[in-house]
């Protein structure tokens, strides 16, 4: 706890330190086994920024003010820090002067960390390996190698306590088994397919609209009582439905044409290049035998000749 007054100054800029030494800034330490916990601070800033451990922004406070005089005005600022740190530092903002900062008091509560409290550290591997199921993702051999670490790292005492620190030094590439893209074939018979299929759910729709107009017409037809020599064909509104349902009619046989050539011309392709490796595979095999009767004849005929 300080309780005297501390006048903080900018330094000079002439000395060339000025960009590098904050001038309102100041910096917390705690040894161990004792954490910073909560810190209030009096001086003459409206606003406080606090940093964490590594210089990472933890939180913003707008300080409350106690009393103003004339070339005096006090203002209080209590931090409450969310996980307890042995470092930090307070970064004082909107000051009266720009070159320095009356300090009046700064008030430090420290906590005794246990065990439990050291090993906050970790990583939740059960939410891991349930996000990973939710979505799909199977982890390579080398991660799954890393996530025993961790978990052997987080169960032993005397293991890292920062697995922070492992995460941020480790750098985690291909964890997830990539499949090959398709084919080019492949995409095309997928398009074709998801073609035909949008074209099937418009029918059955077109089928559903008519249907429910059919319906409705003929409900509307019996309240009426309509003549008998009415004609569905002779309707313009029936004539259109029916002929956009002969249109979604050509377009599914066109499609299911051309899904029928297509399986046929992979079928060729596919005997084509069967017969193709058949016929190779004779032709060196051909060769092979007519290599052997050479060597054969090339053996037998001297001996015809000495004869």
């Amino acid at each position: 706890m300080v309780e005297n007054c501390v006048l903080l100054e900018a330094p000079d800029m002439g000395d060339g330190m000025y960009p590098t030494v904050p001038a309102c800034q100041l910096l917390i330490s705690c040894e161990p086994p004792h954490q910073i916990s909560r810190i209030s601070v009096l001086c003459e800033a409206r606003v406080i920024e606090i940093y964490g451990h590594h210089g990472e922004y933890l939180k913003t406070v707008k300080n409350v003010l106690l009393e103003e005089a004339e070339d005096m005005i006090v203002f209080r600022g209590d931090v409450i820090l969310d996980r307890p740190s042995s470092l930090c530092s307070i970064k004082f903002l909107l000051l009266r002067s720009p070159s320095e900062m009356w300090l009046y008091g700064v008030k430090i509560l420290t906590a005794k960390v246990t065990t439990d409290v050291q090993n906050q550290m970790t990583i939740p591997l059960a939410s891991v390996e349930q996000r990973l199921t939710q979505m799909g993702l199977v982890l390579s051999d080398k991660a799954e190698a890393f996530k025993q670490l961790v978990q052997n790292c987080q169960k032993s005492p005397l293991g890292d306590r920062d697995i922070g620190d492992i995460i941020a030094n480790l750098a985690m590439q291909n964890l997830i088994k990539n499949k090959s893209p398709s084919p080019e074939k492949d995409l095309q018979f997928s398009n074709l397919m998801n073609s035909m299929a949008k074209q099937l759910e418009k029918r059955d729709s077109q089928n559903n609209l008519q249907d429910s107009a059919e319906v409705k017409n003929n409900n509307y037809e019996t309240a009426k009582k309509p003549p008998p020599t009415s004609s569905v064909s002779t309707s313009p509104v029936m004539f259109e439905k029916v002929s956009a349902s002969s249109q979604t009619d050509e377009e599914y046989i066109s499609l299911e044409t051309k899904l029928k050539a297509f399986v046929a011309e992979q079928m060729q392709e596919s005997d084509k290049n069967m017969w193709e490796k058949i016929d190779k595979r004779f032709q060196e095999m051909e060769a092979k035998i007519m290599c052997k009767l050479e060597e054969i004849e090339s053996f037998v005929k001297p001996q015809g000749v000495q004869n």
